[in-house]
Protein backbone atom coordinates (compact mmCIF):
# COMPACT_ATOMS: atom_id res chain seq x y z
CA UNK A 1 0.00 0.00 0.00
CA UNK A 2 2.82 2.12 0.29
CA UNK A 3 4.06 1.41 -2.69
CA UNK A 4 1.26 2.80 -3.87
CA UNK A 5 1.03 5.87 -2.43
CA UNK A 6 4.26 7.10 -3.26
CA UNK A 7 3.69 6.07 -6.84
CA UNK A 8 0.59 7.97 -6.76
CA UNK A 9 1.82 11.26 -5.29
CA UNK A 10 5.35 11.17 -7.65
CA UNK A 11 2.63 10.58 -10.06
CA UNK A 12 0.76 13.99 -9.13
CA UNK A 13 4.02 16.12 -8.62
CA UNK A 14 5.10 15.16 -11.85
CA UNK A 15 1.54 16.28 -13.39
CA UNK A 16 1.87 19.43 -11.97
CA UNK A 17 5.14 20.57 -12.98
CA UNK A 18 4.38 19.90 -16.47
CA UNK A 19 1.31 21.74 -16.11
CA UNK A 20 3.39 24.83 -14.39
CA UNK A 21 6.26 24.77 -16.91
CA UNK A 22 3.35 24.90 -20.20
CA UNK A 23 2.63 28.03 -18.66
CA UNK A 24 2.47 30.97 -21.69
CA UNK A 25 5.02 33.79 -21.35
CA UNK A 26 4.60 36.72 -22.77
CA UNK A 27 7.05 39.11 -24.01
CA UNK A 28 6.63 42.37 -24.83
CA UNK A 29 7.47 43.49 -29.12
CA UNK A 30 10.58 45.68 -29.32
CA UNK A 31 8.89 48.69 -30.91
CA UNK A 32 11.38 51.33 -33.23
CA UNK A 33 11.05 54.73 -34.11
CA UNK A 34 13.51 56.81 -36.07
CA UNK A 35 15.86 59.65 -35.60
CA UNK A 36 16.63 62.65 -37.08
CA UNK A 37 19.12 65.81 -36.76
CA UNK A 38 21.22 68.21 -37.42
CA UNK A 39 24.49 69.85 -36.49
CA UNK A 40 25.51 73.39 -36.93
CA UNK A 41 28.72 76.07 -35.50
CA UNK A 42 27.02 78.12 -32.86
CA UNK A 43 29.28 80.85 -33.76
CA UNK A 44 28.05 81.36 -37.11
CA UNK A 45 24.92 78.96 -37.73
CA UNK A 46 26.77 76.58 -40.56
CA UNK A 47 26.41 73.27 -41.05
CA UNK A 48 28.98 70.50 -39.42
CA UNK A 49 30.20 67.77 -41.66
CA UNK A 50 31.70 65.07 -40.07
CA UNK A 51 30.31 64.91 -36.53
CA UNK A 52 30.01 61.88 -34.58
CA UNK A 53 27.05 61.30 -33.32
CA UNK A 54 26.24 58.71 -30.38
CA UNK A 55 23.31 56.95 -28.37
CA UNK A 56 23.20 56.30 -25.07
CA UNK A 57 21.97 53.70 -24.34
CA UNK A 58 24.89 52.32 -26.86
CA UNK A 59 22.53 51.89 -29.82
CA UNK A 60 24.37 53.30 -33.02
CA UNK A 61 27.22 55.65 -34.40
CA UNK A 62 26.05 57.82 -37.31
CA UNK A 63 28.20 61.01 -38.76
CA UNK A 64 26.83 63.77 -40.82
CA UNK A 65 26.76 64.99 -44.18
CA UNK A 66 27.75 67.89 -45.69
CA UNK A 67 24.33 69.67 -44.68
CA UNK A 68 24.93 68.70 -40.93
CA UNK A 69 22.36 66.42 -41.47
CA UNK A 70 22.03 62.51 -39.82
CA UNK A 71 19.57 60.02 -39.51
CA UNK A 72 19.05 56.83 -38.37
CA UNK A 73 16.08 54.66 -39.97
CA UNK A 74 15.66 52.21 -37.14
CA UNK A 75 16.02 52.75 -33.43
CA UNK A 76 14.29 51.25 -30.35
CA UNK A 77 11.74 52.98 -28.75
CA UNK A 78 13.19 54.54 -25.09
CA UNK A 79 14.94 57.50 -23.54
CA UNK A 80 18.35 58.26 -25.10
CA UNK A 81 21.20 60.59 -24.93
CA UNK A 82 22.61 61.82 -27.97
CA UNK A 83 26.36 62.61 -28.32
CA UNK A 84 28.22 65.07 -30.91
CA UNK A 85 31.94 64.96 -30.80
CA UNK A 86 34.14 66.47 -34.00
CA UNK A 87 37.71 67.95 -33.27
CA UNK A 88 38.04 71.11 -32.74
CA UNK A 89 34.53 71.54 -31.23
CA UNK A 90 32.94 70.93 -27.81
CA UNK A 91 31.51 67.52 -26.99
CA UNK A 92 27.58 68.25 -27.16
CA UNK A 93 24.51 66.53 -25.57
CA UNK A 94 20.62 66.19 -26.34
CA UNK A 95 18.05 64.11 -24.84
CA UNK A 96 15.38 62.83 -26.79
CA UNK A 97 12.81 60.25 -26.49
CA UNK A 98 12.00 57.67 -29.18
CA UNK A 99 8.37 56.86 -29.41
CA UNK A 100 7.21 53.74 -31.92
CA UNK A 101 6.82 54.08 -35.34
CA UNK A 102 7.15 58.41 -35.14
CA UNK A 103 10.67 60.50 -36.39
CA UNK A 104 12.18 62.70 -33.49
CA UNK A 105 14.00 65.37 -34.71
CA UNK A 106 17.02 66.89 -32.67
CA UNK A 107 19.43 69.70 -33.02
CA UNK A 108 22.61 70.31 -31.84
CA UNK A 109 24.31 73.57 -31.41
CA UNK A 110 28.23 72.84 -30.82
CA UNK A 111 30.70 75.59 -29.35
CA UNK A 112 34.25 75.52 -30.70
CA UNK A 113 36.96 74.72 -28.28
CA UNK A 114 39.59 77.48 -26.45
CA UNK A 115 42.54 76.76 -27.02
CA UNK A 116 44.88 79.36 -25.26
CA UNK A 117 47.92 80.36 -26.03
CA UNK A 118 50.91 79.68 -23.99
CA UNK A 119 51.98 82.50 -21.95
CA UNK A 120 54.20 85.43 -23.33
CA UNK A 121 57.75 84.59 -22.90
CA UNK A 122 60.81 86.93 -23.26
CA UNK A 123 59.40 90.48 -22.46
CA UNK A 124 61.28 93.52 -23.82
CA UNK A 125 61.88 95.53 -21.86
CA UNK A 126 61.86 93.14 -18.93
CA UNK A 127 59.66 93.20 -16.06
CA UNK A 128 60.08 95.45 -13.58
CA UNK A 129 62.57 97.46 -15.76
CA UNK A 130 63.42 101.03 -15.02
CA UNK A 131 64.96 104.30 -16.31
CA UNK A 132 63.31 102.68 -19.21
CA UNK A 133 62.77 105.61 -22.46
CA UNK A 134 59.19 106.91 -22.99
CA UNK A 135 59.45 105.85 -26.30
CA UNK A 136 59.44 102.40 -26.70
CA UNK A 137 58.36 99.25 -28.19
CA UNK A 138 56.71 96.40 -25.94
CA UNK A 139 57.71 92.77 -27.48
CA UNK A 140 57.37 89.03 -26.33
CA UNK A 141 56.95 85.95 -28.13
CA UNK A 142 53.79 83.31 -27.87
CA UNK A 143 52.40 80.88 -29.97
CA UNK A 144 49.37 78.76 -30.57
CA UNK A 145 49.14 74.99 -31.03
CA UNK A 146 47.30 76.27 -34.62
CA UNK A 147 50.21 78.97 -34.95
CA UNK A 148 47.37 81.03 -35.44
CA UNK A 149 48.12 84.94 -35.35
CA UNK A 150 47.57 86.38 -32.30
CA UNK A 151 47.01 90.37 -31.31
CA UNK A 152 47.28 91.96 -27.62
CA UNK A 153 45.87 95.22 -26.26
CA UNK A 154 48.51 96.51 -24.02
CA UNK A 155 47.28 99.04 -21.66
CA UNK A 156 49.30 101.42 -18.89
CA UNK A 157 47.09 101.44 -15.75
CA UNK A 158 48.39 104.29 -13.38
CA UNK A 159 50.07 103.02 -10.31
Amino acid sequence: MKFRIDQAYIFLMALLTMLWACQEQTVDPVSFGSLSGTVVDNFNNKPLEGVEINTNPSSSVVFTDSLGQFSVAEIATGEYSFTARKNGYEKTFVNATISPGVNTEIAFQMDRQVILPDPATDPSPASESSNVDRNLTLTWNSTTPANDTLTYDVCHLPV
